[in-house]
Formats: structure tokens, sequence, C-alpha cells
């Protein structure tokens, strides 16, 4: 009885475990798209500020845009994987949401790359993956 008892008990401990650290990446995966998105809205007011102090001209803003709405499309696609990971927590769903969150990221360093150049420091070069 005590045995079984003692499993019983085992058995709880683990689950919370594996439990808490899924909550966890999934928690760090919420902030991180979260906060990316923010950026995005930033960085196009950024934009939208340096064409209107006429720091860039219309040509460089559709090269900026460009780039952001291909990142949007991205972190858009890091979102889907997000809501789909959210429901089934499977092993594979959460592989896909981390492969898309990195190419999310990365798809963010072309934008940053091109309003830093402009006016320097304004925006992270990087995003966090989970």
């Amino acid at each position: 009885m005590k045995t079984s008892k003692f499993f019983s008990f085992l058995f709880l401990v683990i689950f919370v475990g594996a439990c808490s650290s899924c909550a966890s990446f999934e928690k760090t995966a919420y902030v991180s798209l979260n906060t990316s998105k923010d950026f995005y809205f930033i960085a196009m007011g950024i934009v939208a500020d340096l064409q209107q102090e006429g720091k860039i001209t219309a040509e460089k803003r559709a090269e900026i845009n460009k780039a952001a709405k291909i990142y949007k499309e991205a972190h858009n696609t890091a979102v889907e994987a997000f809501t789909i990971y959210k429901v089934t927590k499977s092993t594979a769903d959460k592989e896909r949401l981390k492969v898309a969150i990195k190419i999310a990221a990365s798809k963010w360093e072309t934008v940053a790359a091109l309003i830093n150049a402009i006016k320097p420091g304004v925006l992270p070069k990087t995003l966090k993956e989970v």
C-alpha cells in the first residue's frame, strides 16, 4: 500500500513538473511574440517619423515597408503555430513553434538593420528566440 502511494505521489510530482515546464515555455513564447509585435508597431512609427522629418525618401520607406511586411508575415505564422501548440501541446508542434519564432526573429534583423542604418540604436538588432 505504501509503495502504491509513493508511486502515485512520484507520478504527481513528475506530472506537475512537466506541466510547469510546458507552462513556462508557453509563457515565454507568448511574451516573445507579444513583445515582437510591439516592436513592429514601434518600428513602423519610427519610419513614419523619419519620412515626415525628411530623413528618408519614399523609396527608402518602400524598401523598409517591404522588409517589415515579410517580418509581419513570419510573425503571423509564428502566432498561428503558437495557437496550434496551445491546443495540442505536442512535441512536434512545439518544435514547429520554435522554428517559426526563429524565422520571424531572423526577418526582424533585416527590418532593424534598415532602420538602425538611418537612426542608429533606435531598435534592438535581434529578438529573443524561445
